[in-house]
Formats: C-alpha cells, sequence, structure tokens
C-alpha cells in the first residue's frame, strides 16, 4: 500500500474536497483524515478547568486512598500489566 499527503478540506456539506491532481489512477481509495487535536477537544471537551469535570474529587471521601496521585499511577501500573500478559502489583 502507498501512501499519500495531500492537503484538503471538508464542505459545509460534509464532502472531502482535495486541491491537488493525484498521480494515481482512478478508482477506490481509503482516506484517513487528520485535524488539529485542540479544535476537535475544544469543541467536543470544553471546560475551563479540570474541577469541572465530573470525576472531579470521586475519591474525596475514601478513607483507604492517603494520596490519589500515588494511588492513579498504581491503577495505571496494575492495568499496563493487564495489558502486557504480566502482573504488577508496585
Amino acid at each position: 500500500m502507498e501512501a499519500l499527503k495531500v492537503k484538503g478540506k471538508i464542505s459545509e456539506e460534509g464532502k472531502l474536497i482535495v486541491y491537488e491532481t493525484l498521480p494515481i489512477p482512478a478508482g477506490d481509495v481509503e482516506v484517513i483524515i487528520l485535524r488539529p487535536l485542540t479544535n476537535f477537544f475544544q469543541r467536543r471537551h470544553a471546560v475551563k478547568s479540570l474541577s469541572e469535570l465530573s470525576a472531579c474529587g470521586i475519591w474525596k471521601d475514601r478513607s483507604d486512598i492517603s494520596n490519589s496521585g500515588e494511588y492513579a499511577l498504581k491503577l495505571r501500573r496494575q492495568i499496563e500489566g493487564r495489558n502486557n500478559g504480566t502482573t504488577r502489583s508496585d
């Protein structure tokens, strides 16, 4: 499979517009769309601060968690261990 990088845009009707004549024969192609992450993030996940997220503070009343940062790191390590077939408990 060959990859080509070309510039284009999506029209108001949702159609892909490519600005270049491509040096490939006519036929079906697979298209991968790359968009700036900041625009996507700002539109779909716009919050002014982390404290506005619904998950903020979910551990505040847990007596078994003295340091939420260390607890989150421990959870991440456990998940990473499951994903690669090992068990990590540190």
